[in-house]
């Protein structure tokens, strides 16, 4: 007779050195731990933590990604999340998330910016411009866009 325990508990641990391999790439490519760069223990284990933190922070967000696009552009009854527009722009953010790793998503919305702008005649205050595709991204991540 066969003893599958033992191919159980070695498939199980082939798996987790997936999981481990995966955040370790993760850590390098995401969260800047691809040199240390430090001179003492106490450095290492800061710059370690920030890291781990920076990379539960990220994938907390990717995770919210994924269920964003489960839920995008599919009517639920309501006339005004129904409405021609609103489906629209749900299809374009649903487009860009689906093309979009997080990391650009991220570097696409660190470009934006406020210049204020003063002369003898007139100051003025000009931001870069947010889509309705960006705002839409933003309200459903639960934030308030200006």
């Amino acid at each position: 007779m066969v003893d599958f325990t033992i191919f159980v508990k070695n498939n199980f641990k082939y798996r987790k050195r997936g999981t481990i391999e995966f955040f370790f790439e993760s850590g390098k490519q995401r969260a800047d731990g691809s040199r240390t760069r430090v001179w003492t223990s106490d450095a290492l284990m800061g710059r370690m933590f920030v890291q781990f933190v920076a990379l539960c922070y990220y994938e907390f967000l990717s995770e919210q990604i994924r269920e964003m696009k489960l839920t995008l552009a599919l009517e639920n009854g309501d006339p005004e999340h129904d409405s021609r527009e609103n489906m629209k722009t749900e299809k374009k953010l649903k487009s860009w998330l689906k093309n979009t790793p997080v990391y650009l998503a991220l570097q696409w919305f660190d470009v934006i910016e406020e210049v204020n702008v003063s002369s003898k005649l007139h100051a003025r205050r000009w931001t870069t411009e947010l889509t309705e595709r960006d705002k839409m991204f933003l309200r459903k991540l639960g934030m308030q866009p200006h």
